[in-house]
């Protein structure tokens, strides 16, 4: 099947950078701005690293979060990709 487009690297490079720039910032805000405990609601059933029992509702509850949360990374990707594709 040959191939139908092909990506620009610099393009993919500067898209990737500023996804990564906003991702840090948005973290950075949330870590400053939301109380430990909430923050802790959000990130341990995810990451089993900060001594969470590994329960199925944890490990359902983690699961759904990295979805959701790829989900978002993926379509703040594209848009900005779109977007420096069309300047």
């Amino acid at each position: 099947m040959p191939l139908k487009n092909k990506l620009d690297s610099w393009l993919v490079v500067k898209t990737a950078t500023t996804w990564m720039a906003i991702l840090y910032v948005v973290c950075l805000a949330a870590y400053l701005i939301v109380p430990a405990g909430s923050f802790d609601i959000l990130w341990k059933p995810m990451i089993h690293a900060f001594n969470l029992t590994p329960v199925l509702p944890y490990v359902v509850l983690g699961f759904l979060e990295a979805v959701i949360y790829t989900i978002a990374a993926v379509w703040l990707f594209v848009t900005l990709y779109n977007q420096f594709a069309k300047r």
